[in-house]
């Protein structure tokens, strides 16, 4: 380079780098603070020390794994160079994990594990050194340039911004997820061409995604049983299939019809989209004839088609109609009560027959206990007594041979639906009894129970948003408890089940407002709603947004890893934020305002008794603090009887 050229180019350097901090420090020291701007840099700042963190809980970058740091190193330049891209320093770390991973943080730092290099070189075998390096970065290629994508293209922090600005809606909650998946295949798209770009083998791209493809079938088939269910409506990250049904290939088509299964296998255990499933089914059995697994997908789109044909009052408990992920082997074959004289089969007996003869078509097929289960439900609403005491014997088996929450479940629905009230009384109440020990003050819950529950309402609101009727298995028994005891039991004891329900399990669906309104049990969702409690305008859960438009910009910051401390000395104030959004609250001064709930204040120097006529008594006590749960979360440390320390948590 001349010194002409290199003088020129200095000169612009240095007039870029007055006007960037001239820009930064307007953005700074202005008034209207950029929201864009400040995630941006708490991004950059939390993800800093995230790597950092991550790195020590592995005992430290392994610095190389194998011979495997030059091959990386020189496919990153490769890749770096062709981009198109300005230019950044490459920083990456290799940690001593078994998963095949890798990833990206938002500044520009990569893992990758030991476990996706083992794998690979598994892959390739034994070769001279020479033409090991060239097959090891055709493959590790596939791998960094979908990383080095997410890092052009901004997408964490495009994503953690979307979040925030649909936090706190359940439908928005959905949009973000998919908006997430569609990250994926943008950065997979972006890849394809970066790969293409840099002069390196496409195909190594799909064979990578076809490993992903082979760990999750695996997966899948390791845990077919489980209670826990792969959907791709709340994953983050599309199945390989759907990945590789936009790429072309010779195998589009397949991966394109697999993509489809696994939505429709995801649809018929949510209960949407359940006359399109049958469809689609009916299409894939021209192909595929006689397919047992097929079969009982239809069985049981039938069966929830004839579910929902029927009114709540006359289904009368709540059944757990299941069926597992969609999984490539499916089709890529490498003392009783007196009973009344007359039954009547409720809602479409169409349909219902439909269900049935789609059931014994596999029903000699050696099906499994999942398949069963739901058949002894459907078949206990028969109006014939043969049909009734097969669905008892059938249930009964199922349980016996597999106790979980859902065979126990559906046994007592059997119980019930074929006359045997009393003992489905029973068999709930110790059913109930063993998932919560206070079904008649939810205040004593057990600290694990609550957390346990928490956590899946998270997931549940997402479900309700695709079918109102869902109800998480792990709730059905304690839903259908103060159903049949409010008929058959102690009305007293079956309100407070369902109070207990509406308070701690979920009040959003079909079946929680049927319960709600044969019990005379009102839904009070405020009690759950930490949105209620306010701050000078600020709330647990609140967005960077609207903290930094209510409050402005903090005094000062301290990062933690993911999680960042901003403290406002002018309301002796401390606040946790994570991704942009609120976790937790602390006031802890005189110049702290007060929290705020509807007519209701709590202060600093508050004494114990005028707070407790707002949070109510009988708090849980955590080391100094006592917790309430009546409101919301919070925290208060009391010293001579007066309140000294506030925490709203999430």
């Amino acid at each position: 380079m001349n010194l002409f050229l290199f003088k020129f180019k200095f000169k612009i350097q240095i007039l870029n780098f007055v006007l960037f901090f001239s820009i930064l420090t307007s953005v700074l020291y202005s008034e209207e603070i950029s929201f864009d701007s400040e995630l941006f840099s708490q991004i950059q700042r939390t993800s800093e020390v995230s790597y950092k963190n991550y790195i020590k809980s592995f005992g430290g970058d392994a610095k190389d794994h194998n011979g495997w740091r030059e091959v990386i190193l020189t496919t990153f330049r490769r890749l770096s160079e062709k981009s198109g891209h300005e230019s950044f320093p490459i920083v990456f770390s290799i940690i001593r994990n078994n998963d095949f991973n890798a990833f990206a943080y938002p500044t520009g730092q990569f893992i990758i594990h030991t476990g996706a290099l083992d794998y690979i070189d598994k892959e390739i075998g034994s070769l001279p050194e020479k033409e090991k390096f060239i097959f090891r970065a055709n493959y590790i290629s596939a791998i960094l340039s979908h990383e080095l994508a997410h890092y052009y293209n901004r997408h964490t922090f495009n994503s953690i911004k979307k979040s925030i600005e649909d936090s706190g809606d359940v439908r928005e909650s959905l949009v973000s997820i998919k908006f997430q998946q569609d990250d994926e295949l943008d950065a997979d798209t972006t890849a394809f061409l970066l790969l293409k770009k840099s002069g390196y083998d496409t195909n190594y791209f799909i064979k990578v995604l076809k490993i992903l493809n082979k760990m999750r079938q695996d997966n899948l088939e390791a845990n077919k049983n489980s209670s826990k269910k792969v959907s791709p409506y709340f994953s983050t990250h599309p199945s390989p299939h759907e990945r590789l049904s936009q790429i072309e290939s010779d195998e589009q088509e397949l991966h394109k019809f697999a993509a489809t299964m696994e939505k429709v296998y995801a649809d018929i255990q949510l209960g949407r989209n359940l006359q399109k499933s049958v469809d689609t089914i009916k299409k894939a059995l021209i192909t595929y004839e006689d397919n047992p697994e097929l079969l009982k997908a239809l069985a049981i789109s039938y069966h929830k088609l004839w579910e929902q044909s029927v009114s709540l009052k006359d289904l009368q408990v709540k059944s757990i109609i299941d069926i597992p992920a969609f999984r490539d082997k499916m089709l890529f074959l490498g003392g009783e009560s007196k009973k009344s004289a007359v039954k009547k089969i409720p809602g479409d007996k169409n349909l219902y027959y439909k269900a049935m003869e789609t059931y014994k078509k596999v029903y000699n097929k050696s099906p499994e206990n999942f398949f069963l289960s739901n058949y002894s439900v459907l078949l206990s609403y028969s109006d014939n007594e043969k049909d009734e005491k097969e669905a008892l014997k059938i249930a009964d088996s199922v349980y016996n041979s597999d106790p979980s929450i859902q065979y126990a479940n559906n046994l007592g629905v059997v119980y019930f639906i074929t006359r045997n009230q009393t003992k489905s009384l029973d068999w709930f109440r110790v059913l109930a009894k063993s998932l919560n020990n206070d079904l008649g003050n939810s205040q004593n819950a057990s600290k694990e129970m609550i957390e346990k529950f928490r956590k899946i309402q998270a997931n549940v609101k997402l479900k309700i948003q695709l079918d109102p009727d869902y109800v998480e298995a792990d709730f059905s028994p304690i839903l259908n408890l103060a159903l049949i005891e409010f008929e058959y039991g102690d009305k007293t004891e079956a309100k407070k089940v369902a109070l207990n329900y509406l308070e701690n399990y979920e009040f959003q669906s079909k079946w929680a407002q049927f319960l709600s309104e044969k019990t005379d049990t009102k839904i009070v969702p405020e009690l759950l709603s930490e949105s209620l409690i306010e701050i000078n305008g600020i709330k647990s859960g609140d967005t960077l947004k609207n903290l930094l438009s209510k409050w402005k910009a903090p005094d000062r910051k301290e990062t933690l890893d993911n999680e960042e401390i901003w403290y406002y000395e002018m309301y002796d104030a401390k606040l946790i934020l994570s991704n942009g959004i609120i976790s937790e609250i602390e006031l802890s001064g005189k110049n702290s305002p007060s929290v705020v709930h509807a007519n209701s204040k709590l202060s600093i120097g508050m004494t114990k008794a005028l707070a407790e006529e707002t949070l109510g008594t009988e708090p849980k006590k955590v080391n100094v603090f006592h917790i309430y749960n009546k409101f919301g979360n919070i925290a208060v440390n009391y010293r001579q009887n007066k309140v000294k320390n506030i925490v709203i948590f999430k």
